[in-house]
Formats: structure tokens, sequence, C-alpha cells
């Protein structure tokens, strides 16, 4: 699952790079990126597609807030989704078929049975693009994040972990199950496989993790 990520300086780059190469409306530099946790219920930065672009920006960034309005008041906040199920669970089908984002962030946590806080970010320190879906509760835009198997680094710690998409592959997250590649295009933009659901096949990339503990050792 994934119930904290974090974002820190080094994704500035990142999205610097993403409007240089697709165009990002909304996005008004470095100054938006707040350093710290992000955790459910609380606003983060999202790509999603730009449905009004008329050759302008494919995509726009905007503050949407983290969690699902559960049906029953009782219930949770719905935070994370299968990516093998969501197009077929009420909650996300709409969702999954026409309102999928990306959530840029430069790690994510998970607690291992010791309750130890682990640390998973890339080796090299770039940022990550979780996957995930938004729609409108009470005048609000929220997301979830789609979960997936965890792979061999993250299996250790957890049997899930946040659905990850390149910055590669970003333009073809937004397009549809058939063109693939820039989203409204013609498939001749850079766009692989059969759409979207090609990169559902794909297998996540390794991360580097640390224990909390190791960090503060290494502090000392």
């Amino acid at each position: 699952m994934c119930s904290r990520f974090y974002v820190d300086v080094n994704l500035r780059d990142a999205l610097e790079t993403i409007k240089n190469l697709y165009g990002l409306e909304g996005y008004q530099g470095p100054g938006m990126i707040e350093p710290g946790d992000v955790k459910p219920s609380e606003k983060a930065l999202v790509i999603r597609k730009n449905s009004v672009s008329q050759g302008g920006s494919p995509l726009v960034m905007e503050w949407m807030t983290w969690g699902y309005l559960p049906r029953k008041k009782n219930n949770q906040l719905l935070i994370n989704a299968r990516i093998e199920s969501a197009k077929e669970k009420a909650a996300f089908c709409s969702s999954f078929r026409s309102r999928r984002c990306v959530i840029p962030a430069s790690g994510f946590y998970e607690w291992d049975k010791e309750r130890n806080k682990v640390d998973f970010r890339m080796a090299d320190g770039k940022g990550i693009f979780l996957a995930g879906c938004y729609d409108m509760f009470e005048n609000v835009r929220r997301f979830t994040i789609f979960t997936a198997e965890a792979n061999g680094s993250v299996r250790p710690v957890h049997d899930r972990m946040p659905f990850m998409i390149s910055m590669d592959d970003i333009l073809q997250w937004f397009g549809d199950d058939s063109r693939g590649g820039h989203p409204g295009g013609d498939g001749k933009d850079g766009g692989r496989g059969t759409g979207y659901r090609a990169l559902m096949e794909k297998t996540m990339p390794e991360l580097a993790c640390r224990r909390e503990y190791e960090q503060m050792i290494l502090q000392l």
C-alpha cells in the first residue's frame, strides 16, 4: 500500500524537465515544491490530462486532496486502489477510465514488522511518479494512488507498493487504450504498445531503501 509519501527539492529538476518536454500548465516554477511528508487528507501537487488544451500544453498541474470520500460516513478515506482491479470497482472504474493522474514524489514510506519506518526512493535520488486517478467530491478534486504487487526491493517490507510511471511514459499513461502517446494524439508522438494498459504490464523499478534508525546513525 502507500499511506505516506514525501517531496524534497530534488523533485524540482524532474518537473522542470516535464515542462520542457511536454508543457505543464499550472506549473509556476520551483517555488511550488514544498518539501515535506504528505499524508492522507492533505493536499499534493498532481498532474492530469488537459482536456481543453486546444493545441496548448497536454498536461495540467494542480493541487488535489489525497483520498476519495467513502460512500459510508463511518468508513476511512480510500487512499489506494489496486491497479489490477480498479477498473472493475464501482468506486474507481469511471476515474480509471477517464481521469487518470500522476503524483510527483521524491519517495514513499512503508513500515516493517518491527514498525521501523522504511524510506524508498530511486537510487539516483531523482523523482518518482505515482500513478493514480481522481474525482470530484463535494466540489473538491481528490485523488487515490494505485498499488501493485511489490517487487524485490519492497517485498521484504510489504507485499504492495505504489504503481509508478516513468517520466518517458507519462503521456502514454494519459493516452487511450488503442493509440497511446500524446493525449488525443495519433500514436506518432512517442506512443508505444497499445496505450496505458501496456504500462500495467511493466515491472516496477528496483528502489533504494533505508530504515529510519539507519538514517539516525548516519547523522551522528
